[in-house]
């Protein structure tokens, strides 16, 4: 997914949300240029809420899930 925003968006910047587990590994791609960590994929709602604040604080104009 990186690689296709990358080549059809060369100049976004691509920041992958990844488990600590796994951000290792993301961080490998030439075309991933930062990675958010997290600790685990079960939150509840007001963390998911919080964490949407948060992302839109870094002035982001797109998000792929």
């Amino acid at each position: 997914m990186a690689e296709a925003v990358k080549r059809a968006m060369p100049d976004a910047r691509v920041t992958f949300v990844a488990q600590e587990y796994t951000a290792a590994l993301v961080r490998l791609s030439p075309f991933v240029d930062d990675v958010i960590e997290i600790a685990g994929r079960d939150i509840g709602w007001r963390e998911t809420d919080a964490f949407s604040r948060g992302l839109r604080g870094l002035g982001m104009t797109a998000a792929l899930f």
